[in-house]
Order: structure tokens, then sequence, then C-alpha cells
């Protein structure tokens, strides 16, 4: 917990941005009025806000003008139509995302043009195509602010390679970027420490940017300003992108600067952001949006999937609340009537009803379909919300098949078979580590036996990675044949049961077998392929989190303090290996 007096004392160095036109306008396709967007500059001068961010710098080419309003492209004239000469301290910002914009032609010098501010926003596999822009802006005479979306996926070596990159270029300001809405106060206080030495090296300020998934964005915020973070993203009635941002209203009423009023902010609020809603445009807080943050996914499914179209599903949409038990055993009998059903549910729900899963479902073999959500160590992290046990609890049960796809392309396949098969109820564990997608052919049809498929076949040591740890697998792989180790890869795709004829083909010209799953290794997967080669010659390095009761714990600590990260687990295998 923060000491009140690092939130509460006088920061002059603390700047605010109002990001309404540019995140809010990816709720309604930047269709601003004349007088919505001349009443923001006005109030945002009142209320003492340091930056106003207009929309983006898109670029015409790839998106049709007539699709959008005139703030996803921010020409300079319709900017200076609103601010005139801009003889305020206000500054004017837009945002110039990385591959989606012209800016060595769109963005003109700053001596020619009312924007003060370039806003580049990147990925962090984008990072050297970022300083491009940042260059270009910088030389063009602006100040600039890089903003390194999705931080809540990234790994922290990942993270300090693009800080120390960033660190070089002529940015100004870097900022952290909850894209998902997935992180906690706790994780905002280390990724800002991160943050904090590579700024603190290279002369920068830090940034936030919070999403309101979890309903944590000013939290966060507020978090930050503690760690140290300078600028501070918010908008009016936390207007954004599915369940929007930290609100303006909320920072103006909380930081400790006589320069800041949060009353034309409600004024402007009464006049135009309630009249917006009226009119049916739609962002906040929602179930669904609730649930991609605790997923740590982008909310694109959630956006559409509000409430409008959970009533436009009618009949074929049951929200069953909190009530496990009830779900499976209403699944079973729609089952066993012949109809399909299909039930998601949070991994770490699941536990209240082991017996409805053996019983109703699996002792009458019903063929309902469970979608496992969030099972993993990038999911909910509460000490009573946990969700690394759905794999021992699963599996433990007789005549239920737990498919453990890799892509997004195999959990359709998955889906569409465990939906058109009549035999078996079937669970399948959605990946939690992000949308990943493959160009590679999937198998569109799976079995009640388990079958792995060996993904690239090599010699010495074989890596069995499963469902969401299969890129950890893959570099794993990448990282022992830099050793000169040419590792075999397996999908295993069935987490229920092994497969003996390819467990049994390796023993020919294979020392050890790496097994990788994202739970509990107690009872999981890996202990079955462990136990499969117990009286054999076979060496098995099982891979997963030790059992306990973990709360609020950093992803990254965990999976170091488990052997998990990419280098310790090649360490391992060339320890056994000598």
């Amino acid at each position: 917990m923060k000491e009140i007096s690092k939130l509460l004392n006088y920061r002059s160095d603390i700047r605010i941005v109002d990001a309404t036109m540019r995140d809010g306008g990816l709720v309604n396709s930047f269709r601003f009025t004349d007088e919505f967007v001349k009443d923001l500059y006005q109030t945002n001068i009142k209320a003492g806000v340091d930056v106003m961010e207009f929309g983006y710098k898109a670029s015409k080419e790839m998106f049709k003008v007539e699709d959008f309003g005139k703030w996803k492209f921010c020409d300079d004239d319709d900017i200076r139509a609103v601010v005139g000469d801009n003889e305020t301290d206000l500054k004017i910002a837009v945002m110039a995302e990385v591959g989606r914009c012209d800016f060595r032609n769109d963005i003109h010098r700053r001596s020619e043009s009312p924007i003060d501010v370039i806003r580049v926003a990147t990925y962090l596999n984008q990072i050297p195509a970022a300083v491009e822009v940042i260059e270009d802006a910088a030389a063009k005479g602006y100040e600039v602010t890089c903003n390194i979306m999705a931080i809540s996926n990234a790994q922290d070596v990942d993270i300090k390679v693009a800080l120390d990159i960033l660190g070089k270029s002529p940015a100004d300001v870097i900022y952290i970027v909850d894209s998902f809405g997935a992180l906690y106060p706790e994780q905002i206080e280390r990724i800002a420490a991160l943050y904090g030495e590579f700024a603190a090296k290279y002369g920068k300020k830090l940034g936030i940017h919070a999403h309101n998934n979890q309903q944590l964005a000013f939290a966060n915020t507020v978090e930050a300003v503690g760690d140290g973070v300078d600028w501070l993203d918010g908008t009016y009635s936390e207007m954004g992108r599915g369940a929007g941002n930290c609100a303006m209203e909320l920072l103006l009423g909380f930081l400790k600067n006589p320069k800041y009023n949060i009353y034309p902010a409600l004024q402007f609020i009464e006049k135009h952001m309630n009249k917006l809603k009226e009119q049916g445009v739609v962002w906040g807080y929602d179930t669904q949006y609730l649930l991609t943050g605790m997923l740590n996914q982008h909310p694109r499914t959630a956006i559409q999937f509000t409430a409008d179209k959970r009533k436009e599903a009618g009949s074929q949409h049951i929200d069953m609340g909190i009530a496990e038990e009830q779900a499976v055993a209403m699944i079973s009998g729609m089952a066993k009537g012949e109809l399909h059903p299909v039930w998601s549910v949070y991994s770490t729900f699941l536990q209240r009803t082991y017996d409805q899963i053996a019983q109703d479902l699996c002792i009458n073999s019903n063929p309902a379909v469970i979608n496992v959500v969030g099972g993993g160590v990038n999911s909910m992290n509460d000490i009573t919300h946990i969700c690394l046990f759905d794999i021992p609890m699963l599996c433990s049960i007789p005549g239920l098949v737990y498919l453990a796809p890799t892509t997004c392309e195999e959990y359709f396949a998955m889906m569409r078979w465990a939906i058109l098969q009549d035999r078996k109820p079937i669970a399948i564990r959605m990946p939690s580590n992000g949308v990943v997608h493959t160009t590679e052919k999937v198998d569109e049809e799976y079995g009640y036996e388990a079958k792995y498929k060996v993904m690239h076949k090599g010699s010495e040591v074989a890596i069995i990675a499963a469902g969401s740890f299969y890129k950890k697998g893959e570099s794993v792989m990448r990282l022992l044949a830099d050793k000169g180790i040419n590792a075999t890869l397996i999908n295993p795709r069935y987490l229920n049961e092994v497969d003996a004829v390819t467990l049994e083909a390796l023993k020919a010209d294979h020392q050890l077998v790496v097994t990788l799953e994202d739970g509990s290794k107690d009872g999981g997967f890996g202990e079955r392929i462990a136990s499969y080669y117990g009286t054999s010659d076979m060496k098995v390095l099982v891979g997963g989190v030790k059992k306990g009761l973990y709360d609020r714990y950093d992803v990254e600590q965990l999976l170091s303090d488990n052997r998990l990260l990419d280098e310790q687990i090649v360490e391992d295998v060339a320890r056994i290996l000598n």
C-alpha cells in the first residue's frame, strides 16, 4: 500500500492528457459534432488539462474516409478550425499508430501545424518501426510520447529490450498501456519500477493509459502517480473503447494541484456525455469486458457481444449466473435430449461442480461441450480464484475428453468437432496467452483416444508442450537448437490420457522428455507421462506450477520460482543431459 503522502503531495510535474476524442472515437467511429469538440476544447482549458488528444493521424490509403468522422485523420485545417492559433497553455496532440499512418507525408512540420505532441502507439514487435516514427516527429519539432500497447501480455525481458531502444530514441515520454484492463495496482507498481529504471537512465518521463475492464483504471492510475509516473491519461465519463478508461473527472478531483478544476468537467459531462449514451453510443464496464480483462485478452470479442447482442441471441444464449452445478445439470439434460449445448465457464469455478460433471455428464456419456476459460498463470490470481487446478481435476474424471488447442484455428476446429460428435462429453481448454493464429493447416477431426501431433522431429530431447504453453515449447526448442540440440516438439492436444504409441516411439532415440503445462503439475498432464515412463530408462522433466494457494502473484515471478522461464528450462535440460 502506498504512503498517502506519495499520493496526495503536490506534484508540479504531473500532466493530464484528455484522450476522449481519440479513445472515445473508437466507440462512435470518431463522429463527434463540431459543438462537442469545441466545448471539449474550452472545457479542457477551463479545467486546467495539459494536453488534448484530438484523434488519430490515420492513413487515408488504408482507411476509407467515408467510414469515419474527421478525427480519425486529424487534418491540420480541421484542428485549426477548433483551436485557431491556440494561444493557451493547452497542448494539442494526435496519435500516430505504427503501421496505420503515413507519418512522413501526413505529419507536417510543427511550425506549420496546430499540433504540439505526437503520440506514437506501438506493440512490442513493432518497436524498430516505432523509432522511425518517433525520429521523424522529433526532427519535425514535436514533443513525442510512445505508448507501448498490451503491456500485460509482455515478458520482462522483452520490455527491457524495448525500453532500452526507446530510451536511446528522441521520445520524451514512454507510456505504460494496460490495453486489456488486465493489470492490478500491485502489478502497476512493479511495471512502473521497471520503466523507471530506464526512464532515469535516459532522462525520460513516464505515462500511463489504463482501461477499465476490471474497474481498476482509476486505481491503477493513482498507483502510478505514487510510483513517479507523470503523464496521466483520462477520458470524460471514462469514454473509450470497450470498458473505457480512467475517468477524467476522477483525476481532476483527486490531484492536489490548484490548476485543476473539476467543475467545468462536470458541466461538460452533463451537457454532452449523458446525451451520447442516450443516443445509443455504448461504452463502459460490462461483464463481457470484465472477462476479457481477467483473461488478459483484447476486448474485441466482448465488444461484439454486449447486452444488445445477447438479447439478439435470444434462447440460444442462457446466462446461468453463479450456478455452475445447475449449469452442468442443464447441459447434461439438453445433450440427453439430442441438443448440442456449449457451456463456457471460468477455470476456477469448475471445482464447484465436480460431482455433476462426473455423475450427470460422464456416467451418462451425454455429449455436451465445456469451454474452460482462463485456465493458467495469466488469468485471475486471487487466492479464492486461482485458475491452476482444472487439468488435475477434469483429467481425474473417467469418460471426459479434455482437449488443449494451441491456436485460434485449432480451437475452432476442435469446437466444431466437439459439437457435431454425439458419444462423449468434451471439454476444451481455451488458450489464456492471447489470440495466437497459424497459417498451417489444422486437423478437422479428433477422436476419443489420445493422439499427439509431432510438430518437429528431432532426437535426444522431446518437448511435449500443451495448450497455452505450446509457444513456450517452441521457444525452448529454439534455445536448445542454439546449443546444438535438435529437440522434438509435440503438440499433445489431449490432456486426459497419454498417447502410448507416440511415447513408446520416443524411446528409440530420446533420453529426456520435457512436459510443459500451464497449471498445477501435481496430478496434472505431465505426471501422467512421467508415470508412463516410470519403469523405463527415459528421464522426464515435468514443467508446471507447484501445488499451492497463491495470492495476487506476479506472473513472471511465479514462472521463475517454478523454473518455467524459457532459459531456466534450457538450463535444467542441459543439467539432466550432462
